[in-house]
């Protein structure tokens, strides 16, 4: 009796640590999964558009990461970020994806033709020749930074 015992016993912890192993790692994995996916800090959406997006530089160093203009406009006119721990404020090239372009130098196309992740449909070009291409193509209005964070303001928070 002593016998079958133990070995329910130690049966029982096998299948607890069994449980136990697979439990961390799938918690290990999905940690590594989620750290690898940048997230907009706004939206919480995944970043998945290349040829969009944003980021502030803190004062800090730190860098906080928007998936579309949009979403790093709403930050300024939320102020969820204070001006003086700003460092810098830049934009995704649309025409190059991985190339950061600094907001008070960028030019910005506001066209229903080019869609954005959050449907603002606001896209960032390096250069005037860039974004005259642009509306060449897809029509709509060239903006500058400040008519960016004027526009967001005006369509999401001023009713």
């Amino acid at each position: 009796m002593v016998g079958k015992l133990t070995y329910r016993v130690h049966n029982a912890n096998r299948f607890r640590i069994l449980r136990l192993i697979v439990v961390i790692v799938i918690t290990t994995t999905f940690q590594f999964l989620s750290a690898q996916e940048k997230t907009c800090k706004y939206c919480e959406m995944i970043y998945q558009f290349p040829n969009f997006g944003g980021e502030i530089i803190t004062t800090k160093n730190d860098t906080l990461w928007y998936d579309a203009s949009e979403c790093l406009a709403s930050v300024i006119v939320r102020e969820f970020i204070g001006k003086k721990e700003i460092k810098t404020i830049r934009s995704m090239n649309y025409l190059k994806p991985g190339e950061w372009i600094d907001n008070s130098k960028a030019y910005y196309l506001h066209s229903d033709k080019i869609h954005s992740p959050m449907s603002m449909n606001i896209s960032a070009y390096k250069t005037k020749a860039d974004v005259v291409a642009q509306q060449k193509k897809f029509d709509g209005e060239i903006l500058r930074w400040k008519d960016v964070v004027e526009l967001v303001n005006k369509k999401w928070f001023k009713k």
